[in-house]
């Protein structure tokens, strides 16, 4: 058999790089996923003593995972690779790309570093082992009676490794078997049977490297519950990875859990901020953010001013190292506010799950499915966005189940905010024109509102649209939507500086047209028309700001 003479995986542990490979090629061990702990040092993954053991863990939904890819360099001289790692539900995982739906498939599912490199570059010497100097980054959904899978892929000048097209799994195991820069992996996922709350925020150090504590603070999260922040992108000592389990002050004040690093200079890269609930029920009002804190002194000339004592920020005096700095300022805050609670719906739809979990709807619809809210937020140093999470509930729906009404709940809307709701569209069995709505009562004048469509063939959308009416305002477009139609629309509204009223609400619906005399049809009037037309509802969801 030939001998492989370029950077490559091993399919199992027996593999020495001839090829084809025989035995097990969906368990290579160089596909390494460690959970929500990177290692600080990645090295210690190809030392002698780790070389020979399987490192991967089992993976979490919904959580943080961090991944490394090692291998060796069979070639008699240096050489550079670059590493690329997808994944893909195993019953996807028939072709790197469907012929059917170029959606779909593993190459469509490339994974980042938590700093957003697509790939990693690695330089080994001749014969020597390399790892990737740190972790690609996955935050994988719930899967349900399946498991995922992790293909690796090597690009070097000799061997350029496109991406192959196939059409069944027996080829691409073929493919594997022939191609030692290629690693399959198949993980299993562990779904965790309490509710967890995952967000992501940047961070950029800039031209200065400094000390930095950074808190992770809750406040009315139960006693038993977990927050975590960790991050994967090397550079800090120690790397940015603390998790406390919540033990609440008995005054009832904030559960904080330090992390004293010092970051290099232009060090940027995005830290994940966990809530695990642990079984526990989440208290009204609860909140888990990150505060990093510049330790300085009262003699500093720019700082020294806007300084305040350390322990104000929740830092304990055991966390202050012995002649440290005694004072800090907040350099920005991202908070995560009431983590997303599942919808009181008969059919279990839940916020924030998978679209396509959804399933097909038997009659026309729209069905409410997530909320983004923006927030910036500002420091001495300047001010910047994040995404806070909302918590929501179903008010009620019609017995037919083409209205939701849902309410959205952030105790801090602020005059800064965005918001942005998602549904998806279902057309049923019916066909024809249609007109897409989105209406606004009690929306200040001045905000801006439109849509969009996310997916689907159908061109949707409008460009945004400043309110002039303070009580009624609309905006739409007809369209021509064919039956069994599904597409994801988003709903969006900007502030322009104001602020919502309690009783703010966005209707977005969607009227179909029916010929004259058709059954179960209903005199409508379409905008900027007066006489009635025969047509229906097909759906709508109304969002109670």
């Amino acid at each position: 058999m030939p001998q492989w003479d370029d950077l490559y995986f091993r399919h199992n542990f027996k593999d020495t790089g001839q090829y084809p490979t025989a035995g097990w090629l969906c368990e290579s061990p160089d596909v390494i996923p460690l959970g929500a702990d990177p290692v600080s040092d990645p090295g210690e993954l190809i030392s002698d003593l780790n070389w020979g053991k399987d490192l991967g863990s089992s993976t979490k939904a919904s959580e943080p995972n961090f991944i490394y890819l090692r291998g060796q360099n069979l070639s008699s001289s240096d050489t550079e690779g670059d590493l690329y790692l997808y994944y893909s539900p195993a019953s996807m995982l028939l072709w790197p790309t469907d012929p059917l739906d170029p959606k779909k498939g593993w190459a469509r599912n490339p994974l980042t570093t938590s700093a957003g490199a697509k790939f990693l570059t690695v330089k080994p010497e001749a014969g020597a082992r390399f790892v990737t100097h740190e972790a690609f980054q996955w935050i994988p959904a719930p899967i349900e009676n399946d498991h995922y899978c992790l293909v690796g892929r090597i690009v070097t000048e000799k061997d350029p490794n496109p991406i192959p097209e196939l059409g069944e799994i027996t080829d691409f195991a073929a493919y594997v078997a022939q191609h030692p820069d290629i690693a399959w992996r198949n993980v299993t996922m562990i779904n965790p049977s309490a509710p967890i709350s995952t967000e992501l925020y940047d961070y950029s150090q800039g031209s200065l490297e400094h000390q930095i504590y950074f808190n992770l603070n809750a406040d009315n999260a139960p006693d038993g519950s977990e927050i975590m922040m960790s991050c994967g992108t090397p550079g800090p000592s120690p790397m940015l990875n603390k998790r406390g389990t919540v033990d609440n002050p008995p005054d009832g004040g904030t559960f904080t859990v330090t992390l004293l690093s010092l970051v290099p200079a232009n060090w940027s890269s995005n830290i994940t901020m966990t809530w695990k609930s642990n079984g526990k029920v989440p208290l009204p009002g609860m909140r888990i953010w990150i505060d990093p804190i510049l330790p300085t002194s009262a003699d500093d000339p720019v700082l020294g001013a806007f300084a305040r004592p350390l322990e104000e920020f929740g830092i304990s005096p055991e966390d202050i190292p012995q002649g440290g700095p005694r004072l800090g300022i907040r350099l920005g805050s991202v908070t995560m506010q009431t983590p997303p609670i599942a919808l009181n719906s008969p059919d279990q739809r839940y916020y924030g799950m998978s679209r396509d979990d959804a399933g097909p709807a038997t009659t026309s619809s729209l069905l409410f499915t997530g909320t983004q809210w923006t927030r910036t937020t500002g420091s001495v140093f300047g001010s910047r966005s994040s995404t806070v999470d909302i918590a929501v509930t179903r008010e009620q729906a019609d017995p037919d189940g083409k209205t939701e009404t849902v309410a959205l709940t952030e105790t801090d809307a602020g005059s800064d905010s965005d918001v942005a709701v998602d549904t998806v569209l279902e057309t049923g069995t019916f066909g024809g024109e249609a007109y897409v709505i989105l209406q606004a009562n009690n929306v200040p004048v001045g905000c801006d509102i439109w849509f969009r469509s996310l997916s689907g063939s159908v061109p949707i959308g409008i460009r945004p649209r400043q309110i002039d009416d303070p009580i009624d305002f609309l905006v739409s477009q007809k369209v021509e939507l064919p039956a069994e139609y599904t597409a994801e629309l988003q709903i969006d509204l900007r502030l322009n500086g104001n602020k919502l009223s309690p009783d703010s609400t966005l209707d977005l619906k969607i009227l179909g047209i029916l010929p004259p005399g058709e059954a179960n049809s209903s005199s409508i009037v379409l905008p900027g028309e007066d006489v009635p037309r025969p047509g229906k509802v097909l759906g709508s969801v109304i969002v109670k700001l």
